[in-house]
């Protein structure tokens, strides 16, 4: 019996360590998740002001030339300054990353690919934005237009950079909600297989007695029903044969009194 007792125990010790086991990964992938929705949201915001960026440069550039008064057209250029290099930062930060910045670096092929043409139109816009501040006031319109179309170009790749980002957001979601649906299934199922092993011991427990009882009350007839391979199974088996062993013996005695 007491063996009877340790198999049940370690089995039940067994599918409690698998559930265990199982809510400690979904744990561990919510943490990881949640800590990749935050950088993923860092790296959205850092794209989605690089194309801002863009549009309030393209603004300020065109103050600049309709301006006449020069200390209006320094705090423009001050402006402008400024704005080029939280730009160039932020650019930087996304490929390499940035603790100062709070973004880490991009590490998709797919985005890196866009980032490339994303800071390759930089280039553009940048060299626009310096020939309108050393050119003459008489190529302020053409050296405008060379702006205003580098300026969209950056601002339409930083664009696709940010919906590249919204889209792979969307597709870890769904990784995630997956994951974690089969991890709640699984234990779900380990839950069932617990339950069903705790009835299923109860219940053949409960027989064995019965069937002990019965015989002991005199039912010689009686027999433990043998429906599975573990430990119960062969207490019950070694009932069923002392059962039939002492049936035999008194079957022999009442022979040898009739005779």
């Amino acid at each position: 019996m007491k063996r009877l007792l340790n198999s049940l125990q370690f089995q039940l010790y067994a599918t409690f360590g698998v559930i265990s086991a199982l809510v400690l990964v979904f744990v561990v992938s919510s943490s990881q998740s949640l800590l990749a929705d935050d950088i993923r949201a860092q790296q959205s915001a850092a794209a989605a002001d690089q194309r801002t960026s863009a549009y309030v440069l393209i603004t300020l550039m065109h103050r600049y030339i309709d301006t006449q008064i020069d200390t209006d057209r320094e705090s423009i250029r001050t402006l402008v300054n400024e704005t080029v290099t939280s730009t160039g930062n932020i650019l930087d930060a996304l490929r390499q990353g940035s603790d100062k910045l709070d973004i880490v670096a991009l590490n998709q092929l797919d985005l890196i690919v866009i980032l490339d043409t994303v800071q390759l139109q930089w280039g553009q816009f940048q060299t626009a934005i310096l020939a309108v501040f050393t050119g003459d006031v008489a190529e302020f319109e053409t050296l405008m237009k060379s702006v205003e179309n580098t300026g969209v170009s950056f601002g339409v790749y930083s664009d696709r950079l940010l919906k590249g980002l919204s889209t792979l957001g969307e597709q870890s979601q769904q990784s995630e909600v997956a994951i974690n649906t089969s991890l709640a299934v699984l234990v779900f199922i380990m839950l069932v297989v617990a339950t069903w092993v705790v009835v299923q011991s109860v219940r053949s427990i409960n027989r064995l007695g019965q069937t002990a009882s019965a015989f002991a009350a005199g039912d010689l007839k009686a027999r433990a029903q043998v429906r599975t391979l573990n430990e119960i199974a062969q207490v019950g088996g070694t009932f069923n044969t002392m059962a039939e062993e002492i049936s035999r013996l008194v079957a022999e005695m009442e022979q040898q009194v009739i005779l």
